[in-house]
């Protein structure tokens, strides 16, 4: 079995997002957004790589800076990991810790000290206890919802969490507020799914969509001021907890 790791450029950044052939995503608007969002930004800000598996694609890594627009960390000496994704067929057989270990390596070799990610629910993929196994730390936040963890490579490392804006998100009354994530057509599938669901389902509801980076650093759905953590699986336990929240007006 031979696994490679490459990092990618615009000339083979085909092997990015490998997760979209899972969901007949591949090709789609959402596909698309992603990808080009990382040819704009991939020499600067954004360091992404393709993982095959006997010349198969099996997964894929994206990171980028520490600072804004995109992370919601500010430290000069580190990197945040946004995603590492492996395919389903390819679980469970210690690839993803493999990949993490060089990445790690690649991230010091280039001068950064600490790598910053975040699990968040029931994301199976970015998996709270995978980052806590490979030697993460759970950094302190106020944030019941979105847990930030961090692996430093030297003890003179300064950060800042900037998370905390989430908790000042204002709506109007009834209004599912959707704030996209430019690097993750998955999650904005799933963004797109629950807004034609609560358009089916609530007259009553505005909905308003956010899809730039320079107005906000996070992504997440918010009704009523309030984070929702939003599964496909459960579709029906959402739409009863913003049935809920409705204020009669």
């Amino acid at each position: 079995m031979e696994v490679k790791i490459t990092r990618l450029s615009k000339e083979n950044l085909g092997l990015a997002y490998s997760c979209t052939k899972e969901i007949n995503l591949w090709g789609s608007s959402h596909h698309q957004k992603s990808v080009d969002f990382l040819l704009k930004n991939l020499d600067y800000k954004i360091y992404a790589y393709g993982i095959t598996l006997d010349g198969t694609p099996a997964g894929h890594v994206i990171l980028f800076d520490t600072k804004q627009p995109l992370s919601f960390i500010e430290s000069k000496d580190g990197v945040f990991l946004n995603c590492i994704y492996i395919l389903n067929d390819y679980r469970n057989q210690m690839l993803g810790s493999m990949i993490l270990k060089h990445i790690e390596k690649e991230i010091k070799e280039s001068g950064k000290k600490i790598i910053f990610t975040h699990s968040i629910g029931e994301n199976e993929w970015m998996s709270k206890n995978f980052f806590i196994n490979n030697g993460f730390v759970e950094a302190p936040s106020d944030d019941d919802l979105v847990k930030i963890l961090y692996k430093s490579f030297d003890k003179e490392v300064s950060f800042r969490i900037v998370s905390d804006e989430r908790n000042r998100i204002q709506t109007k009354t009834n209004q599912l507020l959707i704030i996209y994530n430019p690097l993750c057509p998955l999650e904005n599938a799933k963004y797109e799914n629950l807004k034609e669901i609560v358009k089916k389902e609530f007259q009553e509801i505005e909905i308003e969509e956010v899809h730039s980076t320079d107005k906000m650093n996070f992504s997440g759905v918010f009704f009523n001021n309030i984070p929702l953590l939003y599964n496909k699986n459960k579709e029906k336990e959402i739409i009863e907890i913003i049935r809920s929240l409705i204020v009669k007006v």
